[in-house]
């Protein structure tokens, strides 16, 4: 029974295509194995469904499978000590990665559209979530992944929540409008109330951030501040007023982060000359 499985199962193996070998290996099933494992007609059945199983796996699953693999040796890599010049590379992509997503952040909300702004946000952040889990190892290289992760999130996330405001608070021109009759519509059938106001050139246009008490006050001057370009809609108050706690909390969110890469360089400067 043995040299009829091992025969059986030789030819089998034999007739493979190269790609269906290569697939097996990339699975971690080389041929000396399963030739081996195959010397029993049990064995030979079962190297029949390992093949069946691996050998022939949709192209998206060994796509999958690469990127674990790939992600796999740069995560084993990640957690040996390495020196300042590439402790500094790491970190200094991330800087520049936070950077430029925080500005494509701003300019989508800002340009084209709010949900953009938040998807802009969300794809830096991932990226930002695989460059820093596979900085080299640094002493408490843990602790500053998390911390930079959770000051670029909210530094991320704070700016695409308050885009249109800083905008406008750098922007914006601050006038007194009039309080006109609401607009009135349905949202998940409920009625809503939306405040409106006419600005001095005349133009009608919805507050960004809807005020109750306005929609009762018809005809009352309220201080607001609009964009002359006309891409956001005005905001009740003044500009002084606008950002005024957000702006303090992206700012030392960045400084959080900018100060964690920092002493991440200087804590492998310092490990390398104390040996």
């Amino acid at each position: 029974m043995a040299a009829r499985g091992e025969a059986g199962i030789g030819e089998f193996l034999d007739g493979l295509s190269p790609r269906t070998v290569g697939v097996l290996a990339e699975a971690g099933f080389e041929m000396g194995l399963l030739r081996h494992l195959g010397r029993t007609d049990e064995g030979a059945r079962q190297v029949r469904h390992i093949v069946g199983q691996f050998g022939r796996v949709p192209w998206w699953h060994r796509a999958a499978h690469r990127i674990r693999r790939g992600f796999g040796a740069l995560a084993a890599d990640a957690g040996t000590p390495a020196g300042t010049g590439r402790v500094a590379a790491y970190w200094s992509a991330a800087l520049l990665c936070a950077i430029l997503g925080l500005a494509a952040t701003l300019t989508a909300s800002v340009l084209v559209a709010r949900v953009l702004g938040l998807a802009v946000a969300g794809a830096v952040w991932i990226v930002l979530v695989v460059l820093l889990l596979m900085a080299p190892g640094t002493r408490g290289r843990e602790a500053a992944v998390l911390l930079a992760l959770g000051a670029s999130a909210v530094l991320l996330f704070t700016a695409f929540l308050n885009a249109p405001q800083w905008y406008l608070a750098a922007r914006g021109r601050q006038v007194t409008a009039t309080v006109v009759a609401p607009l009135r519509s349905w949202s998940h059938g409920s009625p809503v109330t939306y405040c409106r106001v006419r600005l001095p050139g005349g133009a009608v246009r919805r507050v960004d951030r809807n005020d109750r008490t306005c929609a009762s006050e018809e005809g009352r001057s309220v201080a607001v501040v609009y964009d002359p370009g006309g891409r956001l809609d005005p905001v009740l108050g003044d500009r002084a007023s606008l950002g005024r706690i957000s702006r303090p909390i992206a700012a030392g969110a960045g400084f959080v982060l900018f100060g964690t890469a920092t002493g991440a360089v200087l804590a492998t400067g310092r490990r390398g000359r104390g040996r």
